[in-house]
């Protein structure tokens, strides 16, 4: 009997020292090639990644962590205003320019990128490079604000802007809301500003960060996806795509053009993207009521989803997206004579 029992626990040990050695050759290898775990803040704006080397070191914490952004320059109402070094392709002195007009919400309003990066900027730039100098581009997106405050400041500029000649509307799906926890929503676009709580045992050990990030995955795919899924398709979509014709209705009544243009969430830019189908009713929307579309999505999907995104944990465009995105929509409204 004491040989047996013996016996047995010569294997139970054998076979715990195999099990482990067997974890800690994952947990090399997740820590060699596995997604990375970034600590974050709560503060959208910032990060402790310097992605591209593109970001200012803003501060050290209290743990002597570096933290990078960018300083937005901001009317009081959180209009992006040009950073202090940028400067103007064209005279702000002239008064006789057409107007194009953007709005939007943070991707369109440029979170993650600097003004000069963003795509209304490098609208601007393309367009007095290119013969259109008579057009000025007015960007009154917002970042951070609820859809009623983006449509607010759109009625507003109309009616203070002198000339508006086009207006883009920079459209992510994210407009239309689905009704559920914040967090659900923002972890596929900023998990900075999602609610979520950093996790320092993440940091310290992969194998764990995988189980907790495929769960995290998980959830946004059984919640999320089907969440958007519905905004589109049940039957509050309707007065919801109503909206859209409306907006369009008063570009048209000061004399404008008005475009749809459909930017994507930065997830899975390709043939997994979840939300095909709601860029499709979109677009055939726009198509039954004669509204100008171009989705974005044609180009951004020929890149890798993460060399798109501002940094690991904010994935709005970054600047390669929005640079991608400036040049298909100069092309689109050069081709289909929206520019004169």
């Amino acid at each position: 009997m004491p040989n047996k029992l013996f016996s047995l626990k010569k294997k139970i040990l054998y076979s715990s020292t195999i099990f482990l050695i067997f974890l800690l050759i994952c947990e090399i290898c997740l820590r060699i090639v596995g997604n990375s775990y970034c600590k974050f803040s709560n503060n959208s704006d910032q990060y402790y990644v310097n992605s591209r080397n593109y970001y200012d070191l803003l501060y050290t914490d209290k743990d002597g962590d570096r933290v990078y952004g960018l300083d937005y320059q901001m009317t009081p109402f959180r209009i992006r205003q040009p950073d202090k070094d940028y400067s103007y392709p064209y005279s702000q002195s002239e008064n006789d320019k057409s107007n194009i007009l953007i709005f939007g919400d943070s991707f369109s309003f440029g979170q993650g990128v600097r003004y000069k990066d963003i795509y209304s900027t490098k609208l601007q730039l393309l367009l007095a490079q290119n013969g259109y100098s008579r057009y000025k581009v007015t960007n009154v997106a917002l970042n951070g604000s609820k859809h009623p405050r983006i449509v607010y400041n759109y009625y507003h500029a109309l009616e203070t802007q002198k000339n508006v000649k086009l207006v883009i509307y920079g459209f992510v799906i994210t407009a239309f809301g689905i009704g559920m926890e914040k967090k659900y929503i923002y972890n596929l676009v900023d998990q900075n500003n999602a609610g979520n709580k950093y996790n320092v045992w993440r940091k310290k050990i992969a194998l764990y960060n995988l189980l907790v990030s495929s769960w995290e995955k998980y959830q946004v795919s059984q919640k999320v996806v089907k969440g958007y899924l519905n905004a589109f398709f049940d039957i509050d979509s309707n007065y919801k795509f109503k909206e859209i014709t409306y907006h369009a209705y008063n570009a048209h009544q000061v004399g404008a053009k008005f475009v749809m243009l459909i930017i994507p969430l930065m997830y899975q830019l390709n043939n997994k993207y979840p939300f095909y189908p709601i860029h499709h009713k979109i677009k055939d929307f726009c198509v039954k009521n004669n509204i100008a579309c171009i989705d974005s999505m044609d180009i951004l999907s020929k890149y890798e989803t993460e060399t798109l995104w501002a940094s690991p944990t904010d994935h709005h465009p970054n600047e390669i997206a929005h640079n991608l995105i400036a040049n298909e929509l100069f092309k689109y409204l050069q081709k289909n004579g929206l520019l004169l």
